[in-house]
């Protein structure tokens, strides 16, 4: 059992946001002590946990090189340090009043490397914003789970989206949200009814969840993700809610690093040619280079040619320009266009640009024509 982020680390993101999960590298596990011996053991199980979420495989600790570098934890291991229970807000039915936190943070390169070596994606920070609808029979009552609720099983469900690397979106239950899915509508997975009421929020993905607490005290849950099109169905239970609610989690991460996570070697990058339009100043170019440069599957950006109105630039990669495409759609910053370059004009100068940008060629080059074209958003 893991115990839970104070509140400000937990992610949730709203519907105007970039889906952007941070702390990958970072995981805690609940522990009796801080003799050497148990911290060695957490710091193996928290290392286990920052590979499932930034690989996107719950399995990942189970191939033979993970399960390697998992047994030698501590080279991975960057820092580490221990809270009190009374720092979290997560209620974590197993503990005890000597029970503590062990946090651990690990070198994100070493971590990668041993992904990549072993064939695995890393995933980076951008991912799909997930709207979670959760519907709750409990002790007689019924509910919707929204972001203000204040039931604790949202603090759960918040707790284990962010242990797990997924970018979480709570509806917001206000008048709208009720006038358009009712909870017999959610609680008979009603389709057309929930994703009305899901446009609103405008995320990649949507999770339905279905969960009742049983006369035996047994947590089960069903759940359906929708995504591109597709629907996915799985049951799950525990003794504990959180144990029923991160394989909802689980699965919705599962399913969709199988979209987005991209496995890729070092060996074989790959070269793309973007165009931006909507380019207009330096304070422009900077959004753009810094954007690009931040992106996990983006190994080094160099500005090719450069006009007024937009810039092309050239992009070497890991992995394959359309699995670029497919992070880019999930930012923020860019939104794809089907039309040409505005005003593809030549380099004119070898020295410098109209932004003052150094030029990357040495004599006057026509545009070229590019992979994708872009244009930034305001």
């Amino acid at each position: 059992m893991f115990a839970r982020l104070l509140i400000s680390l937990v992610l949730v993101v709203s519907a105007t946001e970039a889906a952007i999960v941070d702390r990958l590298y970072e995981a805690e596990v609940l522990v009796q002590s801080q003799s050497r011996s148990e911290r060695d053991q957490a710091m193996s199980r928290a290392l286990a946990q920052v590979f499932q979420k930034v690989s996107g495989r719950a399995d990942a600790s189970a191939l033979p090189g993970i399960a390697d570098a998992i047994s030698k934890a501590d080279r991975y291991l960057q820092q580490y340090l221990y809270r009190g229970l009374q720092e979290t807000q997560y209620p974590i039915p197993q503990a005890n009043p000597s029970s503590q936190i062990a946090w651990f943070r690990f070198d994100e390169q070493a971590v990668n490397s041993v992904l990549r070596d072993n064939g695995l994606a890393v995933w980076g920070r951008t991912r799909p914003a997930t709207l979670v609808w959760l519907g709750v029979e409990e002790n007689g009552s019924r509910y919707m789970l929204g972001s203000d609720s204040a039931e604790e099983l949202r603090d759960i469900l918040e707790y284990e989206a962010q242990r797990q690397g997924m970018a979480l979106v709570l509806p917001l239950l206000d008048l709208q949200d009720q006038r358009t899915l009712s909870f017999a509508d959610l609680w008979g997975d009603f389709q057309d009814s929930i994703m009305n009421a899901s446009n609103r929020y405008q995320a990649e993905a949507v999770l339905v969840g279905r969960v009742s607490l049983t006369s035996s005290d047994v947590w089960q849950a069903r759940w359906t993700l929708y995504e591109s099109g597709r629907s996915y169905s799985w049951q799950s239970q525990g003794t504990y809610a959180d144990e029923a609610l991160s394989s909802g989690i689980a699965g919705t991460v599962g399913k969709l690093a199988e979209r987005y996570a991209q496995a890729y070697s070092e060996d074989n990058p790959g070269v793309v040619l973007l165009a931006i339009n909507g380019v207009t100043s330096l304070k422009d170019y900077a959004k753009v280079s810094s954007y690009l440069n931040s992106l996990e599957l983006v190994k080094d950006i160099q500005p090719s040619v450069i006009s007024n109105n937009s810039a092309q630039f050239r992009l070497n990669i890991r992995g394959n320009a359309e699995g670029l495409a497919q992070t880019i759609k999930l930012g923020n910053v860019l939104q794809q266009e089907h039309i040409a370059i505005e005003s593809p004009v030549m380099n004119a100068s070898p020295g410098a640009n109209f932004f003052g940008v150094p030029s990357t060629f040495t004599a006057p080059v026509q545009a070229q024509s590019p992979d994708y074209t872009y244009r930034l958003m305001p």
